[in-house]
Order: C-alpha cells, then structure tokens, then sequence
C-alpha cells in the first residue's frame, strides 16, 4: 500500500479502517495508506498532513476512503463534482428535517469513486468553497472548511456493522473508602465506599479488615460499621482500612482509590484491678509465696513493690508474678501471722490502674522449736555463806517466767531475758565435817 498521508493532530476517537476491516486508533504521527477508511466518533476532529504537503482536516462524526482524488494536485471535472441547485435546494430540506442525504442526494452528488462508507461527506466538503477559475483544478484543502453535517442517519451515526464497530468510550468510574474520622474506645467506626456513578447492578466491596460493603443497584454509595478496638493501655490508637476488591456493578472502567481510610481512636480509661494473695498457711520457717495479678496483660512490664520492702516483677503480657518469702521459725508457743499490702507500682502501660489494698494475710504454725532451761549454783561456799542458784534459758523468754526450785526457792525470769537467780544462806552449826546442798 501506499502512504497518502500523515496524521498531525487528534481530538476524540477517531480510527483507520483496513480492507480486512480492523481498526487502529490513530494518533499523531500515524501513517494513514490509499485505500484505509477514515472513521470517528461524534466531536472528533483529525487533521491530516497528504502526501503532496496539503491539508485535510475532519470534525465531527465522518467516514472517508483516503484516495489520490483528496490530494490537492488531482484533476476533477468541477461539473461532475457540482451539486445542481435542486440537488442543493433538497439537502438543505433534508438537513432542516433530519432525513438521511443517502436517500436525498444522487451518486454523483456524492462525489467520483466514493464508497458506501460516507464519501458523500467529503464530496459535500470539497463543493462548499468556490472553485479556482483554472479549469479542472481543485483549490487546496488547506484553506477548506470542512461541514459537519447534523442529519447523518441513525444508522450512521450509531457506528458501522457489527463486525466493524467503533469501541465505545470507556467511561472511568472512581470508588473511594471513608471511614468515621474519630472515635472512643469501643465506638463505631462506619466506613463509606462512594462511586461517582451510579452503580448498574448491586456490586460488593471488600475491605481489608475483612469487612464488606454492599452497595445497591442504582445507588452511589454504601456502608458498614465496626466496632473500635478497646484495650486498657494508655495512649490513643488507629485503624487504617483499604478496598482489596470488588464485584458486579457492571461498569466499564472502575478505579479503586487505594488511599487508606483512617480512624482515630481514643482511650476511654478503662480500669484494669491489681491484687495480691499469698499462701494461705505454713509452718514456721517455710516459704510464704506473694503473688501480685492483674485482670489485664501487662502492655510493658512492670514491678510491684509490697510493705515488707518485696518486689514482684510481671513482664509485658503477663497478667502475674510472685516473690517468695520464708516465715519466720521461733521458739515461742502459739501460731503467728504474716501481712503484707501493694506499697506502689510503676510501668504496665495501663490508662487506669486501680490496686486493691487489702492484706494478704499467711498463717504461720508451730514447729514445736526446742527451748532448755538449766539450773546452776555457787560452786563452794562456807557455812553460813551465801549459794547462788541461777535458771538459764538458750533462748530468750517470750514472757515473764518462773522457775521453782526443790528448796521451794523461786527464781524469776523476766520477758526477754534468758535467765535469773535467786540467793540462799547456807546452815551454819557446830558440827565437825563439811556439808552440801543440792
């Protein structure tokens, strides 16, 4: 084939038709070749660059067969290519009452070698400038105005058969995701999916947390609410949602908006409750075990000082920690206690920490402990001296006590202390020899 010409400058769809009938959308620096068929959509305009430096320009909804008479420099018999005046009078009615030219306007009229494919259009272009007064010479295309004709048939104007049809425009249709732009801990984010045009049939958009949004046949927009996420640790938190997909709607062109729709949320001070317990009872000198809980996770960890100078440590996630302390083991009769309370705590993360500051109480049991008491006295004393007799214990008295000696002499120990005495005369008589007391 061979290139008749260049384009130069394209508005709207407009394409070039083969002999096998395929279209190719034109764009500027096509090669268009004799033979190929022109053809646009309403509110195109094309301008073309002919092989012999002329200018052809289209506007509007035509479908032309480039051929070598459209060049400047072809010879064509001017009375041919004339429209008689009843040819003009009768276009000129059929454009007032819309009737098709194809039915109006003689072959001829349409212009030499046309083909059924609206060369007639052309035709009627080339006739509406005045002709140079040289015989059989065509003025130049540059300076020609080209008329877009409003009464082009249905059929026409519709685009061509079914085998060579125009593509359709693909309209665009946008869908973006809104969502609540803040909320307390708890509350209701709703998100928002919104076309820009109605949708054709009932379509679903699927989010990425999983939710989904249906939005009706007819309708530009539908929603779903969820409910924010509730912790108990301070500081505020977000939700970040985007559309991962959609379905139905029948649209030609859809473009998801892929910006995330984003949710503020607010904490709400939630309380989280601290305890602490302890074994319950043991026998002195075992393991008392305090153990500090709480009825969240911790979000970092934390420490738990208690009275008794103890620190229980819980790390982040957990919900407890315990300390062991041993019981005290003494010697006295009767059970003890031991008592202990949440002195103070630091770290946790938590909006609101409430501590309970109960006691936690442990019972502690004899151990049935050995305590000896000993009795000693003056080791030698002459008659009539004085004898020292002395009860000792190992370990100090827990309170006041007595020791009765065989001699009915008494000997007082008093709280706290480990022993005492008490004096006694020794006999003196007459009597040769020495003498003991026991």
């Amino acid at each position: 084939m061979n290139p008749i010409a260049t384009v130069v400058a394209v508005t709207g769809k407009a394409f070039a038709r083969n002999e096998l009938g395929e279209l190719r959308a034109l764009s500027p620096g096509d090669v268009l070749y004799e033979g190929e068929v022109i053809v646009t959509e309403d509110n195109a305009f094309v301008d073309l660059k002919m092989a012999d430096g002329s200018s052809l320009i289209f506007d509007g909804l035509v479908e032309v067969t480039l051929t070598n008479e459209l060049l400047a420099s072809s010879d064509v018999n001017v009375q041919e290519e004339s429209l008689e005046d009843e040819d003009v009078t009768a276009l000129l009615e059929a454009l007032e009452s819309g009737i098709d030219l194809n039915e109006v306007l003689e072959e001829t009229a349409a212009g030499g070698s046309a083909t059924s494919e609206g060369h007639s259009f052309v035709r009627l272009a080339r006739i509406t400038e005045d002709l140079t007064p040289f015989e059989n010479e065509v003025p130049q295309f540059a300076d020609i105005e080209l008329v877009n004709l409003d009464g082009i048939s249905e059929d026409r104007a519709t685009g061509l058969d079914a085998g060579n049809s125009i593509p359709q425009d693909s309209d665009v249709t946008n869908i973006s995701l809104s969502a609540t732009d803040t909320v307390i801990e708890g509350g209701t984010i709703t998100y928002t999916a919104t076309l820009d045009n109605p949708a054709d049939t009932v379509m679903t958009v699927i989010l990425s947390n999983g939710e989904v949004i249906i939005i009706a046949a007819g309708d530009t927009s539908g929603t779903v609410d969820v409910v924010a996420s509730d912790d108990a640790f301070i500081g505020g938190d977000s939700a970040s949602v985007t559309i991962t997909s959609t379905s139905g709607g029948n649209f030609d062109n859809l473009v998801v908006d892929a910006t995330p729709a984003i949710t503020t949320i607010n904490d709400d001070a939630d309380e989280t409750n601290l305890t602490l317990s302890a074994t319950d009872t043991v026998s002195e000198g075992g393991t008392i075990t305090y153990t500090a809980t709480l009825d969240n996770p911790a979000g970092t960890a934390m420490t738990v000082t208690l009275s008794s100078g103890q620190v229980i440590s819980i790390a982040a996630g957990a919900i407890s920690g315990t300390v062991d302390v041993v019981a005290s083991d003494d010697v006295y009769a009767g059970g003890d206690t031991a008592s202990a309370t949440i002195a103070s705590t630091s770290g946790g993360n938590f909006e609101n920490l409430v501590v309970d500051n109960a006691s936690a109480s442990t019972t502690i049991n004899d151990d049935a402990d050995e305590s000896n008491l000993t009795l000693s006295a003056t080791d030698t004393v002459s008659e009539g001296g004085t004898i020292t007799y002395t009860a000792m214990l190992d370990n100090p008295a827990d309170t006041a006590m007595t020791v009765t000696l065989s001699n009915g002499e008494v000997i007082n120990i008093a709280a706290g202390d480990t022993s005492g005495t008490v004096d006694v005369v020794t006999n003196n008589n007459v009597y040769a020899g020495d003498s003991s007391a026991s």
